[in-house]
């Protein structure tokens, strides 16, 4: 989990973050807008702002109707104690698409302990990024990463299940870059466990696009919350 006060307050040096305050360089949003620069690496859930901001630094949060579809930003902000879903802890930040409950957003927890969202009976732990995966209009629930300067990156991710097993959550996931898969799996789904990991390597051009998606019903599990770890690495000595 990345400082994000200390963060704040350490220079970039020309793009590369202390490591002594930003956790080996995954500074986020904090840090020069989260684009670091060479080495360094650009985390989802480190880049969540709580002032309300979206897009934050490289990433943005959004939805989709389909693969391959328009990106729709999500406009609702909803802060801790705002009322409405998917808020539901004192910690709990959040972006929304719409009045409707359970349709896509994006949360995380910004606090120290454990808390909940959207109602979840499983609540996200403190730097958590959760996902709500619109179980009933086919949508997909989006983090996209926009390339601050081409070069070759270094790209992890893991998709999972935020429930047990009795309120699985399950969904089909993809990584697209500029709207075409590059990695694809399942959570809970198709032979797949509660989880599913990514790692590799890829070559962007500046201003290009890498969306972390996920959509559920996939079951009748009750279930409509995951989690996305997320980090994209410039690679040692591209200076792009």
């Amino acid at each position: 989990h990345v400082d994000v006060a200390a963060c704040a307050s350490t220079p970039c040096d020309g793009g590369a973050c202390a490591s002594s305050a930003c956790d080996g360089g995954a500074c986020g949003a904090a840090c020069d807008g989260g684009a670091c620069g060479a080495g360094s690496c650009d985390s989802v859930a480190a880049s969540f702002a709580p002032e309300g901001k979206n897009p934050v630094g490289p990433w943005s949060y959004g939805k989709s109707t389909a693969l391959g579809a328009t990106f729709t930003l999500f406009e609702r902000y909803l802060p801790p104690g705002s009322g409405n879903p998917p808020d539901g802890g004192t910690d709990m930040y959040a972006w929304w698409e719409s009045g409707i409950i359970n349709d896509p957003s994006i949360g995380s927890n910004l606090g120290p302990t454990p808390s909940l969202f959207a109602g979840a009976t499983c609540p996200l732990a403190p730097g958590q990024l959760g996902f709500v995966i619109d179980p009933f209009f086919n949508e997909y629930t989006i983090a996209r990463w926009t390339a601050p300067s081409a070069g070759s990156y270094s790209i992890s991710a893991k998709f999972e299940g935020l429930c047990d097993s009795s309120m699985a959550t399950a969904g089909d996931v993809h990584i697209q870059h500029d709207g075409v898969d590059v990695r694809s799996g399942f959570v809970n789904s198709n032979g797949a466990g509660n989880a599913t990991s990514f790692a590799f390597n890829l070559s962007v051009a500046a201003g290009d696009t890498v969306d972390f998606m996920m959509r559920g019903g996939m079951t009748t599990n009750p279930s409509f919350f995951a989690t996305l770890d997320a980090v994209v690495c410039k690679a040692p000595g591209d200076g792009g």
